[in-house]
């Protein structure tokens, strides 16, 4: 399921369609989330993520870093064989990308004010 998510985010990426991306982005990860049953922890996450919504909305129009796709491959690769350590580092550098993409499109925008 994951690699069929991810194979949707990279046609997505091709069509320059940024908004079916991250939609995509948003299905792969709450799909490997919940894979954990761990309900308390997908809330917390949704929380999150709603907060982190609005962000997205901030660099839709710019050039927010569409290399989610890669990372993934990283966590699928992880997760086949049972690494969880590999598994979590790759999403951690996925998240770590979006956020420098968030942080560069507000200050670029907020110095050209």
């Amino acid at each position: 399921e994951l690699m069929q998510i991810n194979g949707e985010m990279e046609k997505c990426d091709k069509q320059d369609d940024l908004k079916g991306y991250l939609r995509m982005n948003q299905n792969f990860h709450f799909t490997l989330y919940r894979a954990c049953q761990n309900d308390d922890m997908i809330d917390m996450i949704e929380l999150l993520w709603m907060r982190y919504g609005p962000l997205m909305n901030i660099v839709r129009s710019g050039d927010l870093s569409r290399t989610g796709h890669a990372k993934h491959v990283a966590v699928i690769n992880a997760a086949k064989i049972s690494d969880g350590e590999g598994a979590a580092e790759a999403i951690a550098a996925d998240i770590r990308d979006a956020a420098k993409a968030i942080r560069e499109k507000i200050f670029s925008t907020s110095t050209r004010k």
